[in-house]
C-alpha cells in the first residue's frame, strides 16, 4: 500500500515530524479554538484501547492561526508498527466536546525503520 493513502505516515521511533492540522466545521471553515482544550487520540487499527490518549497544543493566535493544532509525539507512541486511527477532541467552553474529523478517522501508519 501506498504511503499516499495514509492522512500521516512515520517511521517508528521518530518523534518529528509533529502533527498539525486545522480542524474546520461543516461548511470546512476553520474553528475558532478560543477557550478549548484538546487531546490527539490513536489506536491501532482492530484495537478497542487507544496507544495515545494525550493533551494537545491549541495555537494561541486563534485570530492567524484559527483552527491550527498539534501534537507532539512521545517514545511510545510510535515504536510499534501499524495502521492507525486518530481523532483530535475538542472541548469547547461550557465543557462541549465535539471530535474532528466527525464523519470517520484520520488513518496514520508507523512504517518500520530499518535498524
Amino acid at each position: 500500500m501506498s504511503t499516499s493513502t495514509y492522512d500521516f505516515v512515520i517511521k517508528r521511533g521518530n518523534l518529528l515530524p509533529v502533527i498539525t492540522a486545522t480542524l474546520q466545521d461543516a461548511n470546512s471553515n476553520a474553528m475558532d479554538l478560543t477557550g478549548a482544550t484538546a487531546k490527539f487520540i490513536m489506536r491501532q487499527v482492530g484495537a478497542t484501547l487507544p496507544k495515545v490518549n494525550a493533551t494537545a497544543v491549541i495555537d494561541p493566535d486563534q485570530v492567524n492561526n484559527k483552527g491550527k493544532i498539534s501534537y507532539t509525539w512521545q517514545t511510545a507512541d510510535t515504536d510499534t508498527p501499524g495502521i492507525y486511527e486518530a481523532e483530535w477532541e475538542v472541548t469547547f467552553t461550557g465543557s462541549k466536546p465535539q471530535s474532528f474529523p466527525n464523519d470517520d478517522y484520520l488513518v496514520l501508519r508507523v512504517l518500520d525503520d530499518l535498524d
